[in-house]
């Protein structure tokens, strides 16, 4: 396997300098007639030959890499599936349309991978963003489809009338949605940040 690849190679790379060499050669015939250095010794048309030869191959060469080079430096974008860029524009229109501070959230959210909130569970809120706050843009998110709410009304301690107001609701993002969050809220094109 690793000789059948080196011969590969190997077979290239004299083919590459071959070529090279045909190309060199002809130039070398054009240039001594072109220059009509029939006049001179042997040695020196063989170093006119060889030096305008060489600086003709060296300049296509430079020429075609211009050319070659920044094609191979280009990267096709990764193009979404139906569901991503979906998902794309409608958190894209979130963040374009609610609180500044609706990308802090959702940071927030894409770090802890799911937020649980209720009368007994209290979770941390990011640096900057009050409790309200917190709550009204995760429930503006959620009526847009951006966040999955779930709420339980499970255990002895939400059985009291006070607990069923506020009750366990676990927030979390749509799977598949993590790329697409991740495009908008680390490398947004011109989408407002909020403070981070």
């Amino acid at each position: 396997m690793v000789g059948r690849s080196a011969v590969k190679g190997t077979l290239s790379h004299f083919r590459q300098k071959l070529a090279a060499g045909l190309v060199m050669a002809t130039l070398a015939t054009i240039v001594q007639y072109a220059l009509n250095v029939r006049s001179l010794s042997d040695t020196e048309k063989i170093v006119v030959s060889v030096l305008s030869s060489t600086t003709a191959v060296a300049i296509g060469s430079f020429i075609w890499n211009l050319i070659r080079i920044p094609a191979g430096l280009y990267i096709e974008p990764q193009r979404r599936t139906p569901l991503q860029q979906a998902y794309f524009d409608l958190v894209r229109a979130n963040l374009e349309n609610q609180d500044p501070q609706t990308a802090v959230v959702l940071r927030h959210l894409r770090m802890a991978t799911s937020i649980v909130t209720g009368m007994h569970d209290a979770p941390n809120f990011p640096s900057g963003v009050g409790q309200a706050d917190f709550m009204r843009i995760l429930k503006a998110l959620a009526d847009s489809g951006v966040v999955y709410s779930q709420t339980s009304w499970d255990g002895s301690e939400y059985s009291s009338p006070l607990a069923s107001v506020n009750p366990r609701t676990v927030w979390t993002t749509p799977p598949g949605m993590e790329a697409v969050l991740d495009d908008l809220l680390y490398h947004p094109p011109s989408i407002p940040s909020g403070r981070a």
